[in-house]
């Protein structure tokens, strides 16, 4: 999934650009990264790849990938599930 909005016309007094709230990925992201534990609620966290970009010492985009082991293939599509997103601040 893609999700994003601008926040170019947020000051750096913004929550979002508090370190305490998380930044991008905490703010936003955690509902992304829910959507793979709905699409495999059995699947056992295999690996995950992530990388991004900071701008005012928090994460300001994320693109990660995440297998899923999910060990059925009842509906199939295999034995591995995999979610990718990319966030954008």
């Amino acid at each position: 999934g893609d999700f994003g909005y601008s926040m170019a016309n947020n000051g750096p007094e913004d929550r979002i650009w508090l370190p305490d709230s998380g930044g991008v990925t905490m703010d936003i992201g955690m509902y992304i990264a829910q959507f793979g534990r709905l699409a495999f609620p059995d699947g056992k966290l295999k690996d995950v790849f992530a990388t991004g970009t900071v701008k005012n010492g928090v994460d300001h985009s994320v693109m990660a990938t995440v297998t899923y082991e999910r060990g059925d293939s009842r509906d199939g599509f295999g034995e591995d599930g995999l979610l990718q997103f990319a966030l954008t601040g």
